[in-house]
């Protein structure tokens, strides 16, 4: 990625945070990041981070897996462009730093690569920022050694992202044109995160969530609240069940999310579900718009197993939404007994 790229996508990624900005915006927005990336001549061969490791500035091709170890760091310099090979990514049961800037961002992206998966609790306070991770495929495992793969329910999981028993810290990214199973932007399951102005875009998933999956997300021990996500859009993703969100229980705040232009064969924009069993959980949506958005259930804010009109979810704005059955296009919602 040349200076000229780098200070391009700087342009696109202001113009991103716009809170103006059409489909037809975001659609050409992507294609004039596909524009810029093209395959580095600079290999980069890191295959194990062991201590504390640093990725300076550059573009590299990478050929294999990133692994970070348990103890280890690996920090990613603001103007790094990573392009990885088929099935190839980066796998952290350390921390992982990507500290982009809004003046040199970070791009993840590669030939079919794998993702970026965060694993274990040795990985707490990994931080992505000021990132474009683009075009992941996912994983149906992890590498763990040289000859040991770790399972992930031979599904493929998180298109883009995969986090699982850790904490995350994220702001100001963007997560496009991934595909997986299960959460084709991302998957997180079983962590805490905080997350802040992001946009998951164009992403796929089949037949789990095409933008976001968050499965039992936890309380956040660190700053004492449960996870967060904040000030951040959900656009045009699709998916067979659940288009934009899925969430299935956890301790969840969403707070002024755009969820637009999201579809599937069930439930377009956001599905949440609490569920009978008593965990003690809070999932909590406000301050959100969620607007046209198509699914055959529902085209909207779809409540599975509990009363949406309580203090959980209030200030919202939901509307021009589609149902292809027709019946409350923008609001459904299911009572277990």
């Amino acid at each position: 990625m040349s200076q000229y790229s780098s200070i391009q996508l700087t342009e696109i990624f202001i113009q991103i945070r716009s809170t103006n900005i059409t489909l037809e915006n975001y659609e050409e927005y992507a294609l004039q990041i596909k524009s810029v990336i093209s395959k580095p001549s600079q290999n980069l061969y890191i295959k194990r981070v062991t201590s504390y490791h640093v990725i300076p500035s550059g573009a590299y091709y990478v050929s294999n897996d990133i692994i970070v170890e348990e103890g280890a760091e690996l920090v990613v310099e603001p103007g790094v462009f990573l392009y990885f090979a088929q099935g190839k990514g980066i796998v952290s049961y350390g921390k992982l730093s990507l500290n982009g800037t809004p003046e040199n961002l970070i791009l993840i992206t590669g030939d079919k690569w794998a993702n970026i998966s965060i694993l274990t609790e040795s990985s707490n306070n990994s931080k992505i920022v000021n990132t474009i991770i683009e075009g992941g495929q996912g994983r149906s495992a992890v590498p763990y050694n040289d000859d040991t793969f770790m399972s992930s329910n031979n599904s493929l999981l998180g298109g883009n992202l995969y986090i699982e028993d850790s904490h995350l810290i994220m702001k100001n990214c963007f997560i496009l044109n991934g595909y997986a199973e299960f959460g084709g932007g991302s998957f997180i399951y079983e962590s805490s995160v905080d997350i802040d102005n992001i946009t998951v875009f164009n992403n796929m998933g089949k037949p789990g969530a095409g933008g976001i999956e968050l499965s039992r997300l936890r309380y956040n021990r660190i700053l004492n609240k449960p996870s967060i996500i904040k000030n951040s859009k959900i656009i045009k993703n699709s998916s067979f069940f659940y288009g934009g969100i899925r969430v299935d229980h956890g301790n969840l705040i969403m707070n002024n999310l755009l969820i637009k232009y999201n579809s599937s064969n069930f439930h377009g924009g956001i599905y949440i579900e609490r569920g009978s069993r008593v965990d003690f959980s809070v999932t909590r949506l406000i301050n959100s718009v969620i607007e046209e958005n198509t699914g055959g259930t529902c085209g909207g804010l779809y409540c599975s197993d509990y009363e949406p009109y309580s203090e959980d979810i209030i200030t919202n704005l939901i509307r021009n939404n589609f149902s292809n059955t027709g019946d409350s296009p923008n609001l459904q919602h299911s009572i277990i007994n």
